[in-house]
């Protein structure tokens, strides 16, 4: 079953109990406070600022 944790705020206390108790998907603070939809669809719409894309 995948898991998804929302309101991971914390690598040390929360990110790594979390990790090792089998949960693969995260998200909060830790990773990204929340942002406006414009400045999300800027950082996130074009390929090459997609993380883990490939550069062409």
């Amino acid at each position: 079953m995948d898991v998804i944790t929302e309101g991971v705020e914390t690598q040390q206390q929360q990110l790594q109990a979390l990790s090792e108790m089998g949960c693969n998907h995260f998200q909060g603070y830790y990773f990204s406070r929340p942002v406006p939809v414009k400045e999300f669809e800027a950082r996130f719409s074009s390929p090459a600022q997609t993380p883990g894309a490939s550069e062409q």
